[in-house]
């Protein structure tokens, strides 16, 4: 193997080892946005956190609105991770009261992870949402 070819492979080793994407912390500005999880039976959750503190939410099974709803969110300022959720669906039944139904609920603090970016509604159920974009985000997915 001649240097250059060495040299070139060692460039791109660095390359693809440095691409990792850095972690995004939790701010009103990072949290804007759309965000999309699907479930194992192919149902998607979709929600649109919007800068005036409000979303959208909406789950939907091959092509059909299974429910749409409407809300307020809020960081928490004492856990760095944590976001607020007032008047919020919760489609994973995480405290297995509902029998498996979707279950409105008040409140609910749900967890941001930095690495993807998401939103981790329940660890026990591995159920998340990813962002969707970067940008603001102003529609009803």
């Amino acid at each position: 193997m001649n240097c250059n070819r060495i040299m070139f492979l060692l460039v791109m080793s660095l390359l693809l080892f440095g691409c990792g994407k850095a972690p995004v912390s939790l701010t009103p500005a990072n949290l804007v946005g759309r965000y999309k999880g699907t479930y194992s039976n192919g149902t998607t959750e979709s929600f649109v956190f919007r800068p005036d503190g409000t979303f959208t939410q909406t789950l939907t099974r091959s092509n059909l609105v299974l429910y749409s709803n409407e809300g307020r969110w809020g960081i928490a300022t004492n856990y760095s991770d944590s976001i607020k959720l007032h008047n919020v669906f919760l489609a994973v039944d995480v405290w297995k009261l509902n029998r498996g139904k979707p279950n409105k609920v008040e409140f609910y603090d749900a967890h941001w992870t930095s690495k993807s970016p998401g939103i981790v509604f329940s660890d026990e159920e591995h159920f998340w949402v990813d962002k969707q974009d970067a940008g603001t985000a102003q529609q009803h997915p």
